[in-house]
């Protein structure tokens, strides 16, 4: 999804991420809506981020209760998105210990000690590879997508069979 388009283009600098962080939610947001109506969609939804679209994966799955998974790459809580939480799917976070760009040391605890305090420690789990910065390598871009694939598939598909068995009755 290009989320950039909506405030005119990429932004570089922290302070222009501060200034179009709503609007890039939004975008997000629309895109969900998109899916369900215009595919007729009545299954689970999963996001999916990384770095910039990691933090807004999280806000965005805190606030839509549509959103029945989510996996955080190299992201975490934006400032002030831990307000007015509606829910916390679970969530898978992935992780470079060697990130200095979303520090591993910041964003990574406070994501744990949030969805641990308030949410329950069954809705998160967290692979990290402590060899990895922000841009991860070949060999562990490989092995984080099929963990996940198959962290969707254990999140979503009972979701799927469910409403399929509901309908049909």
């Amino acid at each position: 999804m290009h989320y950039f388009d909506r405030a005119g283009g990429p932004v570089t600098f922290d302070s222009g991420m501060t200034r179009h962080f709503d609007v890039w939610v939004g975008t997000v947001r629309d895109a969900a809506t998109w899916v369900r109506e215009s595919e007729g969609q009545k299954g689970a939804i999963g996001l999916y981020g990384y770095s910039l679209g990691g933090f807004l994966t999280v806000a965005e799955s805190f606030h839509d209760p549509r959103v029945n998974a989510a996996v955080v790459h190299a992201g975490g809580i934006w400032d002030g998105y831990d307000k007015g939480v509606k829910q916390v799917p679970p969530l898978l976070m992935i992780h470079g210990r060697q990130d200095h760009r979303v520090e591993f040391s910041r964003y990574v605890p406070q994501m744990q000690r949030f969805v641990n305090s308030k949410h329950g420690a069954a809705q998160f789990s967290t692979s990290i590879y402590d060899d990895q910065d922000h841009r991860f390598k070949e060999m562990a871009l490989i092995k984080m997508r099929r963990e996940t694939v198959a962290f969707f598939d254990k999140e979503l598909k009972p979701r799927q069979k469910a409403a399929a068995t509901l309908s049909a009755r």
